[in-house]
This record gives C-alpha cells, sequence and structure tokens, in this order.
C-alpha cells in the first residue's frame, strides 16, 4: 500500500510505502490478510474521514490512521472469526467482494461476500469484544451456495444425499422434501465427498 503526499516537492518524494502496517502478522490459520490471488480483493475510504481505510481479503480489516500505523488484531471486524479459529465472524462470512459506505449515514456500510450480502449499523464500533463490529443477514433466505460435488447413496433403499459447497460446508439430508432443512456434517470448504455402500 502506498501512500501520496500532495505536498512533496520531487516526485520521488510522492509515494511512502505502508505495506509493513498492512494486517499481515496477525497469524494464527487465518488472521492474516490473504487475497487469495486476488480472488476477493478490496479497498474502500470512508467518505466522511480519509484516514479510516477499510480492506477486504478472506476477512474485512480496518484502519482509523490510514495504515500509517500496524494494523492487528484490533482491526479484524469481519470475515473468519476474529477468535482466528476457522469459523465465521457472527452474522458474516469469509472471502470479501464489495465493500459500501451508505452515502446519508458512512458509519452504516455493506459487505458482499461468497456468504451474501451483511449490513452494519456502526463499521467504526470499539469494544473490549473479540468481535467490535455487529452484522446483521440481509439474505432473507437467499442461499449464496455453489457445490463442487453431489453424493447420492448407492442404495436404491435411501434418500441420502450429501454436498459440499464452496466456502459453505459439507452439508447433508436423508428427506426427499426440498423444503425440510439439512443439516451441516462439516465446515469451511465442502470439496468432495462421497457415500460409501
Amino acid at each position: 500500500m502506498l501512500k501520496y503526499n500532495a505536498a512533496a516537492e520531487t516526485p520521488e518524494e510522492q509515494w511512502t510505502d505502508l505495506s509493513a502496517n498492512l494486517p499481515i502478522n496477525i497469524g494464527g490459520r487465518v488472521g492474516s490478510l490473504n487475497l487469495q490471488g486476488h480472488y476477493n480483493m478490496f479497498i474502500r475510504i470512508k467518505p466522511d474521514d480519509s484516514n479510516f481505510i477499510v480492506l477486504g481479503g478472506t476477512n474485512i480489516y480496518r484502519s482509523t490512521t490510514g495504515f500509517t500505523t500496524p494494523a492487528g488484531q484490533e482491526s479484524w471486524v469481519g470475515g473468519y472469526s476474529s477468535d482466528n479459529s476457522v469459523g465465521v465472524y457472527t452474522n458474516h462470512h469469509p472471502d470479501q467482494h464489495n465493500f459500501i459506505f451508505l452515502p446519508k449515514n458512512p458509519n452504516r456500510a455493506l459487505s458482499a461476500n461468497d456468504g451474501g450480502v451483511q449490513l452494519t449499523e456502526d463499521i467504526t464500533a470499539s469494544n473490549d469484544d473479540v468481535e467490535q463490529v455487529q452484522w446483521t443477514s440481509l439474505n432473507n433466505g437467499y442461499l449464496t451456495t455453489q457445490p463442487y460435488t453431489v453424493s447420492f447413496d448407492p442404495s436404491a433403499k435411501s434418500d441420502d444425499l450429501l454436498a459440499g459447497f464452496q466456502d459453505n460446508g459439507t452439508w447433508y439430508t436423508s428427506s426427499p422434501n426440498g423444503k425440510k432443512a439439512w443439516e451441516e456434517d462439516f465446515g469451511g470448504d465442502g470439496a468432495y465427498n462421497a457415500i460409501a455402500d
């Protein structure tokens, strides 16, 4: 990340490299900034505060100093759970694709990711909790799932069905009723699966 300095007298003095201040040293299994080869990435500047920057990768991070100071654990406000497990941040989801500050109140914001769309009433929220920013899902029944593999039980006497979804776990049902809720067997990335006879 580079910061432009319009007051500099020569072109060589116009940019400052702030890359070392990005959230790259949080560590753990899912803590540090991960852009997944630019699959999920954005950077947004709060309209009423040019030092408030929101950065998205697998997680969402924020800086109130324009990343002129190092971003740590406290900057983590969405995506994977900020307790640095492979769980998800409450009412949020990993793999960020877009972020919008609402024009009439830029403390409110929308987040778009592999799990749908979520709203926060206050992206600036700060408290002692691990998950400082509170999110509300706007999916209202809309599911964003893409199966990698779907497996049927080879037995003619069974309706067992297993499906692994991209970033949305592996789910199971034994009912032919399309309205019956499925059960999640594994979280994270669903990947491949099979049902043995």
